[in-house]
């Protein structure tokens, strides 16, 4: 599980993360998006993604990923990859430094675009990261300690035993059902980490504290999806309760929280994590739109006054 934050050794990152929030984000590689720049055979590009009111989405009737593989998404992507580093104060929280300085093996799993685990290769060289996902919108050029690998972690992870001295899960608790999870990914993420490895899982609790009538009816839609597309999802507190059972082969090292602020009352950070949030709601138009019976210009509207809230 997630270690201490290593801030000390890592405190470098966040005032360039903080400043970095507000530079231009440019897509860094060219990724795989609607017939633009795909990294798939042209023929088998519409069965592997599909285009819905012009943004990217993985076609897949049995992938509960309901992210888009687009730029657009890789600009939001990159956005909370900023936000977190200056919450963590680095890449991640568990004391690894001086394992990827020296070279390790780092797993990512469910990757998505490849952000985190591109920047990763690119400060650690002498570490190989590998980034796996079910939806293969991977970066079209990587780096030569970088590699990305289409899977479904439901369907287990296609390693030997003991293989990796890190391995990391980020942001699928509302893309996995918990007792699949539980029952499937658990095990598969103890199995590949070496003896000594670290496990770490940034996820979040995605409720949000002290919302306003907008955002509450936000919350509604979150729920009323997530109850739709059959995805039981789970407290972080949970997760450690299951790492907690697995004591002969796992030791909880450390359980953190962080609250992320968002508005502008929060400065710089506030401000980041916001406009963060806001790609997400205008990505979920698509799913929210038809299941509430409101029209795209009347959901944009809501977004609006939700940043204003």
């Amino acid at each position: 599980m997630k270690a201490e934050s290593l801030k000390s050794k890592e405190s470098k990152y966040a005032e360039a993360s903080i400043n970095a929030l507000f530079q231009p984000q440019q897509p860094t590689q060219s990724f795989v998006a609607p017939v633009r720049d795909a990294a798939i055979a042209p023929e088998n590009l519409f069965e592997v993604f599909i285009e819905i009111n012009g943004r990217c989405y993985f076609n897949d009737s049995e992938s509960s990923n309901y992210i888009p593989c687009d730029n657009k998404e890789e600009m939001r992507a990159h956005r909370m990859h900023q936000v977190d580093k200056v919450l963590w104060g680095g890449l991640q929280s568990s004391p690894v430094t001086e394992e990827l300085a020296f070279g390790a093996r780092v797993l990512d799993v469910g990757c998505g675009m490849g952000v985190w685990a591109t920047n990763t290769g690119s400060d650690h060289p002498l570490s190989t990261v590998i980034g796996i996902d079910n939806a293969p919108a991977f970066p079209k050029h990587s780096l030569p300690n970088v590699a990305f690998l289409k899977c479904n972690v439901l369907d287990g992870l296609p390693f030997p035993d003991n293989t990796f001295n890190f391995v990391r899960q980020a942001y699928l608790v509302i893309c996995i059902d918990w007792q699949r999870w539980n029952d499937k990914v658990l095990k598969e993420l103890v199995r590949v980490t070496k003896p000594g490895g670290y496990i770490e899982i940034m996820d979040i609790d995605a409720e949000i504290m002290q919302p306003g009538p907008i955002g509450r009816m936000f919350e509604k839609f979150r729920h009323s999806h997530v109850e739709a597309s059959g995805i039981k999802t789970v407290s972080s507190a949970a997760m450690v309760k299951a790492f907690s059972e697995l004591k002969d082969e796992v030791v909880v090292e450390k359980f953190e929280q962080k609250i992320i602020p968002y508005g502008h009352w929060a400065g710089k950070l506030g401000e980041a994590a916001l406009k963060n949030y806001i790609g997400l709601l205008e990505s979920m138009a698509v799913f929210y739109c038809p299941l509430f019976n409101i029209t795209e210009a009347e959901y944009k509207q809501m977004i609006v006054d939700y940043a204003e809230e």
